[in-house]
């Protein structure tokens, strides 16, 4: 009976240090609690089997994904600094007479924002909201795709949107997901919306996603694709120095962009 106190309190220590790391090694789980690798691996295993725990290679992550994922009206009311940084930050990379395509996310909003009407850059975009703020500007070369909306999200989709997009040859790419992480790679929520970023990573020349550093070591529940499928990842102060490390390590350009109150 002692025995299987001291298991479930030790199997309840994992995920409690799983819950504030996000993700951590084998190793590192055997360093923090004192406890072999061979122990740690039995208990990642007995986890990820009452999922509560999603096992990754040499490590685990916590099982906290969603099935959905909330409005972006009440997205876009977070992160709000963070997300005006890298938006100001990825606009900078963009050179003059350039296609580039710009995806859902309130952070790509933030983008479209800092777009100069008179820059020589042509713009596709499969959101009505990046439309709308482009249009304030009078910003003459502007695609919006045709398809399917999506209401919830005021999104573009289905198999007409990736059909028209078959026609354009995309200096740059910019993506928004939901979760990134070393072995599941870009995850996200929303199916036809994931097509659509999918064609763009093949077809794009440059590949970049931005993403607040909260979304480092967090896992949604469709995959966009695999880390090796992109070039840069712009995203904000407050990432920790060893997870940057991790996914520089694994041949990802990291840019942090700087808040300007800092």
């Amino acid at each position: 009976m002692a025995t299987d106190i001291l298991i479930k309190k030790r199997r309840n220590d994992i995920c409690k240090l799983l819950k504030e790391k996000n993700i951590l090694s084998i190793s590192e789980l055997s360093a923090i609690l004192n406890i072999s690798k061979i122990t740690i691996r039995r208990d990642l295993d007995y986890l990820a089997e009452e999922k509560k725990i999603i096992k990754t290679y040499g490590g685990a992550i916590i099982q906290n994904t969603k099935d959905y994922e909330p409005p972006y009206m009440i997205r876009s009311l977070k992160m709000i600094e963070q997300k005006k940084a890298i938006g100001k930050f990825a606009a900078s990379l963009i050179p003059e007479n350039s296609l580039i395509f710009i995806d859902v996310g309130t952070t790509l909003l933030e983008l479209a924002k800092n777009l100069p009407p008179d820059k020589n850059i042509s713009v596709i975009t499969n959101w009505i909201p990046i439309a709308q703020e482009l249009g304030k500007k009078n910003f003459s070369n502007l695609l919006l795709l045709g398809g399917k909306v999506n209401c919830r999200e005021m999104s573009i989709i289905g198999n007409y949107s990736l059909q028209f997009l078959d026609n354009f040859n995309i200096e740059i790419c910019f993506i928004g997901v939901s979760g990134i992480t070393i072995d599941h790679g870009l995850t996200d929520y929303i199916l036809e919306e994931i097509e659509i970023k999918k064609q763009m990573i093949r077809k794009a020349k440059k590949r970049i996603i931005l993403a607040d550093h909260k979304k480092f070591n967090q896992l949604g529940p469709i995959k966009i694709c695999d880390l090796s499928d992109i070039d840069t990842i712009v995203t904000s102060e407050g990432l920790e120095d060893d997870i940057k490390q991790k996914y520089i390590d694994s041949g990802i350009e990291i840019i942090v962009a700087a808040a300007d109150n800092k």
